[in-house]
């Protein structure tokens, strides 16, 4: 289920829930033109909280009945998506093609020069 569309930059706040002890999963669609599309997955995990603050805090129902049910057992495993789009230098393959005098346009030949003679 597609759950955003938009451009960049945006903020969006995501649930970590999919349901009672059910978390859940994102896949980030990333699509610049001119670059490769990017799918980027954000997944939970159990937060460190769900476990030691139910230690000292919550005990059972916490840890079975009111962390399970509001989804604040799992943490998103990342806070921040950033993608760099720049091309770097590496990517860039230089080409070089060899034309016959002829082939070059009347407008084009003020610009040429000579390199040897």
């Amino acid at each position: 289920m597609e759950v955003f569309v938009g451009s960049s930059p945006a903020n969006l706040t995501l649930k970590s829930s999919a349901g009672f002890f059910k978390h859940q999963q994102y896949k980030v669609k990333i699509k610049l033109d001119g670059f490769p599309e990017r799918l980027i997955l954000v997944s939970c995990s159990v937060s460190g909280w769900y476990i030691a603050g139910n230690i000292v805090f919550g005990g059972l129902i916490g840890w079975l009945i009111v962390d399970p049910a509001t989804g604040a057992m799992w943490k998103l495993d990342r806070e921040i998506i950033n993608e760099d789009f720049t091309k770097s230098a590496s990517s860039i393959s230089p080409s070089l093609k060899i034309l016959n005098i002829n082939e070059i346009p009347d407008s084009m030949k003020a610009h040429l020069i000579c390199i040897s003679k």
